[in-house]
């Protein structure tokens, strides 16, 4: 969510089911290792933040995942949605930690397993630690 945008998103669309008939106390959260202060006074400014909680830090720490994990025990459904670092490495990471935590009948969403595909040299994002990876 580096800049809080799927977060505002997600909690748009939890609105309207809510809206609809759905879960009326369901919120969005949201793991942010580097949420930019202008970035969080608009996200805090938003008609929908009330939906929304951030946990600072990263996604894959463990006091962190066991804190969501907490909370999400108290509710009645849960789905994950990881989109973060974009390595292999760090979805699997995020996979054994918060895959477990999504309701029967609902769903885990992984947004990082496409980036493998946006490579056709290898050197398109050369900044950034993402790659092929060969299993």
């Amino acid at each position: 969510m580096a800049h809080g945008g799927s977060a505002v998103f997600l909690a748009s669309l939890v609105g309207l089911n809510a809206h609809a008939g759905g879960l009326k106390d369901a919120e969005v959260w949201c793991v942010e290792i580097d949420l930019r202060s202008h970035n969080r006074e608009a996200l805090v400014a938003h008609p929908i933040y009330s939906r929304v909680g951030v946990f600072d830090g990263s996604s894959v720490d463990p006091n962190i995942a066991t804190t969501i994990a907490q909370k999400a025990s108290s509710c009645e459904r849960v789905l994950v949605v990881l989109d973060s670092k974009h390595t292999h490495e760090h979805a699997l990471d995020e996979l054994r930690l918060y895959a477990p935590l999504v309701s029967v009948g609902s769903y885990c969403v992984v947004f990082d397993t496409v980036i493998e595909n946006f490579f056709l040299g290898g050197a398109e994002f050369a900044d950034r630690p993402w790659g092929k990876v060969i299993i």
